[in-house]
């Protein structure tokens, strides 16, 4: 019989050792702080898609007043979301809170940027999806309703998401179905398109990226910081 067990008084367990003296528990805390630390080094991060088709040069309307293309997109980069008005539940509203948010990380990485939403639907549709955006604390110097219903707003909207309707032309009549594929599309400052991306978390994660490359490209975002 061991010192150890003759000490023990009949039915007494053994004393249990602290937790934080576990080497199990020490080494994997190590190994999750390691991993963080690690991923900005190990993150790959795409390089800038290259320039497609332009957008017409068209006049937009909006309640916040006209933008014309390409002049007006001269100096920013911008991001295209088709949004239909009439659609208070659903698709519709995750794309507004996804692409107010997407806004809000770009200006945090002061980029100079803009989300451009075309509403489509019946009456004041701009006005309507303005609104909603207001509801959603969307910053209106970085986020601007447009209407994407008449002639103007369908050309831009109908080129910005050609890739989604696989080389068929699409009706400005139908401009509603391809609102809710939930897609939005990169714009470079000369009015080019750069990319379609999802609205999902990783979808948004990627433009954001692919977006601060191409303002950064165009001196319109602060560099990289240089590796330690």
């Amino acid at each position: 019989m061991t010192t150890e067990a003759a000490a023990l008084a009949p039915g007494d367990a053994p004393a249990r050792r602290p937790a934080w003296r576990n080497p199990w528990l020490w080494g994997a805390l190590l190994g999750m702080a390691i991993v963080t630390l690690l991923r900005p080094v190990l993150r790959q991060v795409p390089e800038p898609p290259p320039p497609g088709e332009a957008l017409p040069a068209v006049r937009l309307e909006g309640p916040g007043g006209p933008l014309v293309v390409p002049d007006d997109l001269t100096g920013r980069v911008h991001v295209v979301a088709l949004v239909e008005a009439e659609c208070p539940a659903g698709t519709c509203p995750r794309v507004l809170a996804a692409v107010a948010a997407l806004a809000r990380r770009q200006a945090e990485a002061a980029v100079a940027s803009d989300v451009l939403l075309l509403a489509v639907g019946d009456g004041d549709a701009a006005g309507a999806v303005a609104a909603a955006a207001a509801r959603l604390r969307a910053d209106p110097a970085r986020v601007r309703a447009l209407s994407g219903s008449d002639p103007a707003g369908c050309a831009v909207a109908r080129a910005a998401l050609a890739g989604l309707a696989g080389g068929r032309a699409v009706s400005c009549a139908e401009l509603g179905s391809l609102a809710h594929a939930a897609r939005v599309a990169l714009v470079d400052d000369r009015g080019r398109l750069r990319g379609l991306y999802a609205t999902s978390d990783l979808g948004l994660d990627e433009a954001h990226h692919r977006a601060v490359h191409v303002a950064r490209s165009a001196g319109l975002a602060p560099e990289a910081p240089a590796p330690p």
